[in-house]
């Protein structure tokens, strides 16, 4: 069975030239890794801290409209928040975020 999981795609700074920069440079190739999933079948966010809209109006641009687009989470919410690389977001567990 295919794995079914999306993956998460930055844009500013890593479909781009730069980070904290909007509408930097696009980087081609690896647009062009991220068109070849979405063919394959593989369900890719992209996202961004700019925003929902920014993000689906950089997809839209750059021909990766099949993509779903989200502006960069706050936080993850997750049963097994341990499992998880920490970092930036903070990720908690259900009975931490439903207190």
């Amino acid at each position: 069975m295919a794995d079914i999981r999306p993956i998460f795609i930055d844009i500013d700074g890593t479909l781009t030239t730069h980070g904290n920069v909007q509408w930097a440079d696009p980087i081609q190739s690896r647009i062009d890794k991220v068109k070849k999933m979405l063919i394959d079948g593989k369900s890719v966010v992209i996202w961004s801290g700019g925003g929902c809209e920014y993000a689906r109006t950089w997809a839209m641009a750059y021909g990766l409209d099949k993509a779903i687009c989200i502006g960069k989470p706050e936080m993850c919410v997750d049963d097994n928040p341990h499992i998880r690389p920490k970092g930036r977001m903070p990720i908690q567990s259900p009975e931490e975020f439903f207190k």
